[in-house]
């Protein structure tokens, strides 16, 4: 008895291109699609059936993640042509602000609902942002003036790339409210991508020869 493998067309919203961003643990998919008019907006596919999350008023939407409580999070436009970060829960897209500019969009969402993302400042800098509780914190930089989270685990762990004072960007891991530095392969820039419940982080760096490869952060005993 045999296994068959393959691969399932999801389908559009009617336009001529779709793409898929995340799939939790129960099967349901969240992605942008071109609507029949043109416009890109968020979906979230589930039993068979692609459906429209809408948008915030404006006529782009994307959704990045979804979680095992059927959260989904990602970017809108706005009907004063802003883009805003979502959470769509309920039936329903919420909005989630700034950090005093006029931007947001949020990465990943755990199955806590901390959502994590990045959003444009009062001061018009690029910081990561912890939302939770209904409050947007400012996750800061390392001495830069931007920084970007990826990923967020179920232990609230963080991790993305960070601007440094000297202008490199490095790699970080956000826990118990401090930011560490991984670090690089050697080069002036890395990025963590993703981190699991144990911890393990990957992401990519760049090499002392200049060359970027993937890399894998964990905890080692001595």
């Amino acid at each position: 008895m045999g296994i068959r493998l393959y691969m399932i067309d999801l389908g559009t919203l009617g336009g001529i291109g779709s793409s898929a961003n995340s799939i939790n643990n129960h099967g349901q998919i969240v992605g942008s699609s071109r609507t029949a008019n043109g416009q890109t907006h968020a979906f979230l596919w589930q039993k068979g059936r692609m459906n429209d999350l809408g948008t915030l008023g404006g006529t782009i939407s994307f959704a990045s993640s979804i979680n095992d409580r059927g959260q989904i999070v990602g970017t809108s436009g706005t009907a004063n042509g802003e883009l805003h970060a979502f959470l769509w829960q309920n039936g329903r897209m919420m909005i989630l602000d700034t950090l005093g500019g006029t931007i947001s969009s949020a990465n990943s969402i755990n199955n806590h609902g901390q959502i994590v993302g990045g959003s444009e400042t009062a001061n018009g800098e690029s910081h990561g942002f912890l939302w939770q509780n209904g409050r947007m914190i400012d996750l800061g930089t390392f001495g830069g003036r931007t920084s970007f989270p990826n990923s967020i685990n179920d232990r609230g762990q963080i991790v993305g790339g960070a601007e440094t004072s000297n202008g490199e960007v490095h790699a970080f891991l956000l826990q118990n409210g401090r930011m560490i530095d991984l670090g690089t392969l050697g080069g002036r820039t890395s990025h963590a991508t993703s981190i699991n419940d144990r911890g393990q982080i990957v992401g990519y760096s760049e090499t002392v020869n200049g060359e970027e490869h993937a890399f894998l952060w964990k905890k080692q005993i001595l």
